[in-house]
């Protein structure tokens, strides 16, 4: 009896010892699985160094300078410097379609992500850009002058002429405040708004034209300010 017990307990061992063979065997194969998908995966991207892949980009050129230009992401709009890949200006123009190649996250201009390729994949896009970010990408205002052709006690008059290549459009006049000199002392002085009367500055607006890149404004703020008093120097 006592044998026969020994036997069985014998063969119970057996079993456990044979059970957490397989488990092990299967926790093996699962480790084994997981780190070839995981490798896999990792083959699907050029590895640069530990850590820099290789990603795309696709944009649309906005403005094009010596050393680089200015693109716009597809689909939102975020504008970003860059430089050029080392093949240099292949026959960049404004509204072309490109394909960016880069490392080292986000690129843009000075940093330290690199430019791997610039591709055209297309010559138009079907994607107008925007006149705030052409704007932005080629705006000075050493192509704007303004003039004053008339001022008095109770008004002005004045012209803006905008040679940008799309000039701002300045609706109909531009908000403004006159501010009054107060003098404290002979060393210290400050401003302060004129006494406001019950109106607008927009119904002082008495002329507001723009003809192709010329404005040309009228103000009478005397609903607004009355009548401005002499300068005292």
């Amino acid at each position: 009896m006592e044998e026969k017990k020994e036997k069985n307990n014998d063969f119970l061992y057996g079993m456990i010892l044979f059970v957490v063979f397989i488990l092990i065997l299967i926790v093996m194969a699962v480790i084994f699985y997981v780190g070839q998908t995981k490798k896999s995966k990792k083959s699907e991207f050029v590895i640069i160094n530990a850590n820099e892949q290789i990603e795309t980009m696709k944009a649309i050129v906005v403005a094009v300078n010596d050393k680089g230009m200015t693109i716009m992401k597809d689909g939102d709009f975020t504008i970003i410097d860059i430089d050029y890949a080392k093949e240099g200006n292949i026959g960049f123009k404004q509204g072309q379609e490109v394909v960016i190649t880069y490392r080292g996250g986000t690129p843009a201009k000075g940093s330290t992500a690199g430019i791997e390729k610039i591709e055209i994949t297309k010559q138009k896009s079907n994607v107008k850009i925007p006149d705030r970010i052409l704007r932005m990408a080629d705006y000075s205002t050493n192509n704007v002058t303004i003039s004053i052709n008339n001022i008095s006690n109770t008004g002005i008059t004045y012209q803006i002429i905008d040679n940008n290549t799309i000039p701002y459009k300045y609706g109909n006049g531009l908000g403004y405040k006159i501010l009054k000199k107060v003098r404290r002392s002979e060393t210290e002085e400050y401003y302060i708004e004129k006494q406001r009367l019950s109106t607008s500055w927009k119904d002082t607006v008495m002329v507001s034209e723009d003809i192709n890149n010329i404005s040309k404004r009228e103000y009478n703020w005397e609903k607004l300010y009355g009548k401005l008093e002499t300068r005292r120097i």
